[in-house]
């Protein structure tokens, strides 16, 4: 065959395959879903994450008219259910819950994925404000009351949700700015955390609303102040840190959905506008929105950045508090 003509096929075959590789992306996303969706949640049940999974999977199996399930892999601070979907092929039909806690993996230990090249984020879900309970036999009422208590015993205890999470950093930076000492008692998960807090058999918790609402109508725990700027609407009468004269301490926690790394970005869109839809809807949100917890979804690019930017302010923290998973 002539030089030329060898050229030209291959040339021409070359030139099928980048179309074929550009068209692929498009071909993902026209064609999902194409059997049934899974929303992994890295927690326990009952929880506000367990809640945002359910409102997604939910309004998914809506949007798409195809199954979509929930699945419960609590551990290991969220690590064993993450890992369930980084073993997942990109297709976009196992998507993951998470909390902001996923901003420290890179600094607090190993983990059996990589969390910025196995994960693809897809949109913030919702930041839920921070509220420090105490048992109801503690016997104190305001944040200075607490702290000359822990002053006084160093053996006080505060559960959390697992190393690393929104949980136990509010509780490690409420220990540096108050210059005192608490044992850390992690968990697998919000609700028996803040159930051993009801049983007195810990001292305290940094709870966010949805987890601690119900106990503080309820009267199981006292709640003594909000980690939020300003006071929370579901809780008008609890006020603040900076109210009781710790200024800037601040803590929320968000939620967030991940789809697996490598997944189609148009696909990501897709998944994306759904979502945002969902939540935007606030009969399908109202679960979520009746426990004062805010919508808060953007676009992935805007998650993106924001997942940087607090891995960037949580990393001296960390460090400087010696937290590993």
């Amino acid at each position: 065959m002539p030089d030329v003509a060898r050229r030209k096929i291959l040339k021409g075959g070359l030139g099928l395959m980048s179309l074929a590789v550009a068209r692929r992306p498009v071909a993902a996303a026209a064609s999902f879903p194409d059997h049934q969706i899974t929303v992994v949640c890295p927690f326990a049940p009952g929880g506000i994450n367990d809640l945002c999974a359910r409102v997604a999977a939910r309004g998914l199996e809506n949007t798409f008219k195809r199954t979509a399930v929930v699945e419960n892999k609590p551990g290991a601070s969220s690590i064993l259910g993450m890992a369930t979907i980084a073993r997942s092929p990109p297709d976009g039909h196992t998507l993951v819950t998470c909390s902001d806690r996923i901003v420290c993996f890179p600094t607090i230990g190993a983990t059996p994925f990589d969390i910025e090249k196995d994960f693809a984020p897809v949109t913030r879900l919702v930041v839920v404000p921070m509220f420090l309970v105490t048992r109801k036999g503690l016997g104190v009422k305001t944040v200075d009351e607490l702290t000359a208590l822990a002053k006084f015993d160093p053996n006080l205890t505060f559960a959390s949700t697992g190393s690393g999470s929104t949980t136990h950093l509010t509780g490690a930076l409420f220990k540096a700015r108050a210059g005192v000492n608490l044992v850390h008692v992690p968990y697998k998960g919000s609700m028996p955390a803040i159930s051993d807090v009801v049983a007195g058999h810990v001292d305290i918790m940094f709870a966010d609303l949805g987890t601690a609402a119900s106990f503080i109508d309820s009267s199981h725990v006292n709640a003594i102040a909000v980690a939020s700027a300003k006071r929370a609407m579901r809780f008008p009468n609890i006020p603040t840190f900076a109210e009781q004269g710790m200024a800037d301490f601040v803590a929320s926690l968000w939620i967030g959905l991940l789809a697996r790394g490598g997944t189609p970005p148009d696909l990501i869109s897709k998944i994306n506008k759904a979502v945002q839809a969902i939540f935007a809807d606030a009969e399908m949100a109202k679960p979520i929105l009746n426990l004062g917890a805010e919508v808060a979804t953007d676009t992935p690019e805007n998650f993106v950045r924001l997942i940087e930017k607090e891995r960037a302010r949580m990393a001296p923290i960390l460090r400087a508090e010696n937290i590993h998973l």
